[in-house]
């Protein structure tokens, strides 16, 4: 399958040299861990998107 889009706006940062995306509170918890990996730096949760090529999250 192709990379999966997402049609909301999401601001970029880089944290230790990768770089992540911020999205709202409630968006991130409907999308943890079926689309992307989402963690919390500081105040702000970042996300991964994951690849539908078979990825397995570590």
């Amino acid at each position: 399958m192709k990379y999966m889009k997402f049609m909301f706006i999401v601001k970029r940062q880089v944290i230790r040299g990768h770089e992540f995306l911020t999205i709202p509170r409630p968006l991130a918890d409907k999308l943890n861990g079926r689309f992307m990996k989402v963690k919390i730096v500081r105040n702000r949760l970042i996300y991964e998107p994951i690849l539908e090529s078979g990825d397995s999250s570590e």
